[in-house]
C-alpha cells in the first residue's frame, strides 16, 4: 500500500466505520462491566447495612442485661471490684481486698501498672466466671492474670474461696 491510497475519500469510508464500530463496542462492553460491578456494591452496601442493624439489636440487648460490652469505663480499684462483684451475685461482704502494689512506667508505657489481689469467699464457679466475664467486658486495660480457687467444706460441691490477681492500667 501506498500513501496515495490512504488520500483517497474510498479507503477511509471503509476504515472510519470499521474504528467507530470497535470503539463502540469496546465502549459498550465497558460501561456493562461498570453497570455490574456497581450492582454488586449496592448489594454489598445493602448487605452491610442489614448486619448494622443487626449489631444493634445485639448491642440493645446486651444492655439489658447489664452487659455493655463497652471497655470506656476505668478500673478503680474496689469501687469496681464491687461493680464487678454484684454484677456477678456476689454479696458485698464476700470480697475482700487483698494485697496490691504499682510498678514503675516503662519506655513507652503512659500510665503507671496496679496490680492487686482480690478475695472471694465461698461462691459458686459460675459467679466467679460473671466476676471475671463483667470486668473484662466494661473496664478498659485490665488483665486477670492469677486464679487460686481452694474448696469449701460445706454442703455444696459448688463452694469455693477464690483468689482473684489482677493487673491495671493507673495513669
Amino acid at each position: 500500500m501506498d500513501l496515495q491510497t490512504f488520500k483517497q475519500g474510498k479507503v477511509w469510508a471503509g476504515i472510519v466505520p470499521v474504528v467507530l464500530a470497535i470503539w463502540t463496542i469496546s465502549a459498550t462492553v465497558q460501561f456493562l462491566g461498570v453497570r455490574s460491578d456497581t450492582l454488586v456494591q449496592i448489594g454489598q452496601a445493602s448487605e452491610v447495612a442489614r448486619q448494622a442493624k443487626e449489631i444493634a439489636v445485639m448491642r440493645d440487648k446486651l444492655k439489658k442485661t447489664g452487659m455493655s460490652g463497652s471497655s470506656m469505663m476505668v478500673f478503680k480499684g474496689k469501687a469496681s471490684a464491687s461493680m464487678c462483684a454484684r454484677a456477678a451475685a456476689i454479696p458485698a461482704e464476700r470480697l475482700t481486698q487483698g494485697t496490691g502494689s504499682t510498678t514503675t512506667k516503662k519506655r513507652g508505657q503512659t500510665g503507671t501498672m496496679q496490680n492487686e489481689s482480690y478475695t472471694l469467699r465461698a461462691v459458686r464457679l459460675m459467679q466467679v466466671a460473671k466476676f471475671i466475664d463483667y470486668a473484662e467486658q466494661n473496664f478498659s486495660g485490665i488483665t486477670f492474670y492469677n486464679l487460686i480457687l481452694t474448696p469449701v467444706e460445706t454442703s455444696s460441691k459448688d463452694a469455693w474461696d477464690v483468689t482473684v490477681d489482677l493487673r491495671y492500667q493507673v495513669d
